[in-house]
């Protein structure tokens, strides 16, 4: 496969709204409502907000995996069909058990229609290289560490070549170093690929570390309580975590999301 297409698109919400019925009741439950919002191509947004927010719904909207209830969502440039790829947390559920590294990087490949076998080898060499699985292309997911079994999904993903990634909390069940290593390893990644990824979790510092920007949602209906840029260009994560600006804007992000719905 090549990257010969248009440049990531840039991703816009008007006037968002979503609802769902309450089941066995007459109510409604408004998640968002009248919500807009961009995402400029290329950048990597991270979005943070209260359980129950909207923050994955927003992800499901945009990839057409649940209906809007009101409102728009358009991509720029138009495409009526955007290449769009998923990381989801479970990854082990995500991968097929009874295939390889390989097979299991190569087999988006194959659903997209890749008929060449070398073609889809190469691709998947490619990325098992880029995430840094040199040497285990011939294991099972079972033999990999929780760590090793994410990248093999990000692999997987990345070799679909999609326009825009949507990763909902994918580090959330990994421990703490495997969760900042993939966080450091992440971002070297996507600064090579230049594509438009929106990056959803409950955690500030990796919100702060990953975004280029961070969007911090309210309670239900989500409206946006803060939307900015990242301060620090440090990749290190202990160095960034470490800095004066860091510290400001996690206070900033903690006092919004601890303020309750009628204060936030």
């Amino acid at each position: 496969m090549t990257d010969e297409r248009l440049a990531s698109p840039a991703i816009h919400l008007t006037g968002v709204t979503k609802t769902y019925d309450r089941r066995g009741d007459d109510e409604v439950l408004t998640i968002m409502e009248g919500l807009d919002l961009s995402f400029h191509s290329g950048e990597l947004v991270t979005i943070v907000g209260p359980s129950g927010c909207g923050k994955s719904t927003i992800l499901k909207l945009i990839g057409g995996l649940v209906p809007l209830s009101g409102g728009s969502i358009s991509f720029e440039p138009s495409s009526p069909n955007p290449r769009i790829g998923f990381v989801f947390q479970d990854y082990a559920n995500a991968l097929a058990p009874w295939k390889t590294v390989q097979r299991n990087v190569e087999f988006g490949l194959e659903i997209e229609g890749v008929a060449s076998k070398s073609e889809r080898a190469d691709a998947a060499a490619r990325y098992i290289e880029m995430v840094g699985l040199n040497g285990f292309e011939d294991a099972y997911p079972r033999e990999l560490s929780g760590g090793m079994q994410q990248r093999v999904q990000l692999a997987r993903v990345l070799a679909y070549e999609p326009d825009v990634l949507l990763m909902d909390e994918p580090f959330g069940s990994l421990d703490a170093q495997t969760r900042r290593d993939l966080q450091q390893e992440l971002r070297k990644i996507l600064d090579s690929l230049h594509r438009t990824v929106l990056f959803v979790t409950h955690d500030i510092e990796e919100s702060l570390y990953l975004g280029d920007r961070t969007v911090v949602l309210s309670h239900r209906p989500a409206r946006i309580l803060a939307d900015f840029e990242r301060s620090d260009q440090t990749s290190i994560f202990e160095d960034f975590v470490s800095s004066d600006s860091f510290r400001k804007r996690f206070h900033e992000v903690w006092d919004l999301l601890r303020s309750g719905p009628d204060d936030a």
